[in-house]
């Protein structure tokens, strides 16, 4: 069985994130497990694991309790300056598929490496 990521070892890698409570590091950890099988992902399990683990983080709502930081994200199709108005793409209808990890870079990485992870070694 591979090795637990340790909130330590998730900071090393992502340090913009030190500043979080571990409590709520631990969490996006544990949540971020069974999406990720250590014997299929190999040795890029723990990349995997901490990169999902990041973009849960990530999207979580804001400790402040702005619960609008976790609103929904998207790419940017339209701005207005005058009044400010911003468009967001939204999921292809149908299902979202990997468009909810595609709204970060955590997210877009732990995709790269799960494609990469079905290949094989390459």
């Amino acid at each position: 069985m591979a090795e637990s990521l340790s909130v330590r070892a998730f900071i090393n890698r992502y340090p913009e994130f030190a500043t979080q409570p571990q409590e709520r590091l631990a969490l996006a950890i544990e949540d971020a497990g069974p999406w990720v099988d250590a014997r299929r992902w190999g040795p890029c399990y723990q990349q995997g694991l901490a990169s999902l683990a990041a973009h849960f983080v990530w999207s979580m709502p804001d400790m402040s309790g702005d619960a609008a930081a976790a609103g929904a994200k998207g790419a940017v199709i339209a701005e207005r300056a005058g009044d400010l108005q911003v468009g967001y793409a939204a999921a292809p209808s149908g299902g979202i598929g990997d468009a909810w990890l595609m709204t970060s870079v955590y997210g877009q990485r732990y995709v790269a490496l799960r494609r990469r992870a079905g290949m094989g070694a390459v």
